[in-house]
């Protein structure tokens, strides 16, 4: 980029005609070594319109989703926008350009989400998924971690995907469910061992669909031999998603008094505590932690993705679960979590974002004598990620090696 605006300051005519045609050859964002650097690259994102704009955002979490840091330079008279970031070599987020945006903080925006739909793909990079929200271009590192389970393989045998709806008295409404059960899963033989180990999971909708696709990976990694054969129960939300996930003890209970009674009278679970595990990620992180810790003698294993642990009740401080987990004896429950090392700034009214809040947790739960397996990965809040790093909590906690 220094090149080309030293070119064009020169006079010649015909840099940024070239420019584009690399551009558009080796695709975008553009990727340059940071000199004695080894964990970090400059990434430089650029956007061609001829339009009269007051501005162009990357709107995403390469910088904490605060859009101001991401304004992009116009070189004016020309066609060009562009903004250099350095990153972490492993990065993997989504990001989008906004158009004469209006910086107004997201998180206080009554209208944000309209915002976000109007956004833009990313013209010169052809890695592009659609998103209820709009459509949103996909940034990998060079050396980002792969995931190498979450596509469809042919000739991988396919579990059974099986929905269903619990009329619950606990929440006075019905709730879908989707039950995965393994390849050859066999009722009768199952029993005869016990059951088989048993997985649940939050926001059934995002972990049964494209967002993460879940009975997919664990196709994929059943026929890898990377976990045993388990049954995986996925709970839908509803119209109070963040109430109910949000250490709700109704939500528990229903967890526990319901969906686990329902699901064991139809499928050959196990009745172990330390074979069952339960998760979600955001604040589905948080309540998979809460009904552990709520219910031990039924859940001995968390999967935390990114959960929420800045969170506490109206009119208290934040990080309510920290301190209630610091004055409680400890229970045997272990934890794998993970966060994204740019979900830094996911709102004012929020915390300090999600990476300090699940360091904090981290270090009480290991001041406690928790088992806790930590991982943070190069990336920000979003299912983009957590559909890499739901097979490492899978190895976790269903490796054959363990059981």
């Amino acid at each position: 980029m220094t090149e080309l605006l030293d070119r064009l300051r020169q006079g010649d005519s015909t840099a940024l005609a070239r420019f584009w045609e690399r551009a558009a050859a080796d695709r975008t964002p553009i990727i340059e070594p940071i000199p004695g650097d080894s964990t970090r690259v400059l990434a430089t994102f650029v956007y061609r319109d001829t339009a009269a704009l007051s501005n162009v955002v990357i709107s995403g979490g390469v910088a904490g989703w605060v859009d101001a840091l991401t304004v992009m330079e116009h070189v004016a008279g020309t066609d060009l926008w562009y903004k250099t970031i350095p990153v972490r070599k492993d990065i993997r987020i989504w990001y989008q350009f906004r158009k004469n945006d209006s910086l107004f903080p997201w998180f206080v925006d009554p209208k944000f989400s309209q915002r976000w739909a109007a956004g833009l793909a990313d013209p010169l990079n052809p890695k592009v998924e659609q998103l209820p929200a709009g459509p949103r271009s996909v940034f990998e590192g060079p050396s980002a971690t792969p995931q190498p389970w979450v596509a469809v393989r042919p000739g991988v045998a396919h579990g059974q995907l099986a929905r269903a709806s619990l009329t619950s008295t606990r929440l006075h409404e019905p709730r879908d469910l989707w039950v995965y059960t393994p390849p050859g899963y066999d009722s009768a033989a199952a029993r005869r061992t016990g059951g088989l180990p048993m997985l649940v999971l939050f926001d059934g909708g995002a972990y049964t669909g494209r967002m993460v696709p879940t009975p997919t990976i664990l196709d994929n990694m059943l026929a890898d031999h990377r976990i045993e054969p388990l049954v995986a129960v996925f709970i839908a939300n509803g119209a109070r998603r963040m109430q109910e996930l949000a250490a709700n003890p109704d939500f528990a209970d229903f967890v526990a008094d319901e969906v686990l009674p329902w699901v064991r009278q139809r499928y050959a679970v196990t009745t172990l505590a330390s074979k069952t595990a339960i998760g979600g990620s955001s604040h589905g992180g948080l309540m998979a932690t809460f009904v552990a810790l709520r219910y031990p003698r039924l859940f001995g294993n968390v999967i935390s993705q990114s959960a929420s642990h800045w969170w506490g009740p109206d009119g208290e401080e934040g990080e309510w679960l920290s301190r209630t987990v610091a004055t409680m004896p400890k229970l045997p429950v272990r934890f794998y979590m993970d966060v994204g090392v740019y979900e830094t700034d996911r709102s004012a009214n929020q915390g300090p974002g999600q990476v300090w809040p699940n360091r904090h947790f981290r270090d009480v739960l290991r001041a406690k004598g928790y088992d806790v397996d930590y991982h943070e990965f190069a990336g920000a809040h979003e299912y983009l990620n957590w559909r890499g790093t739901i097979s490492d909590a899978l190895m976790h906690f269903f490796s054959p090696a363990d059981h």
